[in-house]
């Protein structure tokens, strides 16, 4: 019982904050988007994880 009340408790942590960052995101102008290197449309693909920062994924 414990584990499941702790496993939602985080789930529930994890959906605040991408609420959280969602709305930090949008209401950034498009030059601050742009200044940590992203468009206002990548914003929901960066929040639910199916975009990775492309800055730490390229081969040095």
């Amino acid at each position: 019982m414990l584990n499941f009340l702790e496993r939602s408790f985080k789930a529930i942590q994890r959906t605040q904050q991408s609420r959280a960052d969602l709305w930090l995101l949008n209401n950034m102008s498009n030059r601050e988007l742009r200044d940590i290197g992203i468009s206002r449309g990548e914003i929901r693909e960066h929040i639910n994880g199916k975009k990775s920062n492309r800055k730490t994924n390229q081969v040095s």
